[in-house]
């Protein structure tokens, strides 16, 4: 195992390859959510599965050369022992790794968002179905029917 600053910083870039993967994959899911569509919505939670291993995975590499170099030392200690010829190249990793972090979180909760707006309007559904089955029926000529005023139809308006 060659734990030299240069493939210190291949590790951080491999590592930041996985992590923008999986922003990408995310983005997907977001996509797939407002669009709905259950098949499409499995077919890319398996594929950001698939991605955060893969990041789970190079991390744990870039930890591990991390801890026989430098102990329990934050990444952010570490690049201030980088010599110059590679201490941009460490830098800008670090930024992109922040950005990526940034950007995941709010796809996050966007996604977050999405899945609980889709609950609320499904037990809106079901009270409606409940509220509708509790009251009377009134009469017509053709048999029980419910009055007007209380539709089974639900906008997609919350």
């Amino acid at each position: 195992m060659n734990d030299s600053w240069e493939s210190f910083v291949e590790a951080l870039g491999r590592e930041c390859a996985a992590f923008g993967a999986v922003n990408e994959k995310a983005l997907e899911m977001s996509i797939a959510l407002v669009q709905n569509v259950p098949g499409r919505i499995h077919e890319t939670q398996r594929a950001l599965e698939t991605a955060r291993k893969a990041l789970v995975s190079t991390r744990a590499q870039r930890r591990a050369m991390q801890q026989r170099g430098f102990g329990n030392m934050s990444l952010k200690k570490v690049s201030k022992f980088a010599p110059p010829a590679v201490a941009a190249q460490l830098s800008m990793r670090m930024r992109q790794l922040h950005y990526y972090t940034i950007k995941l979180d709010l796809i996050n909760s966007n996604n977050r968002a999405l899945i609980l707006g889709s609950m609320e309007r499904l037990m809106a559904i079901v009270a409606v179905m409940r509220r509708v089955q509790m009251q009377p029926l009134t009469y017509k000529r053709r048999g029980m029917v419910p009055p007007p005023d209380r539709s089974m139809i639900v906008s997609h308006q919350v």
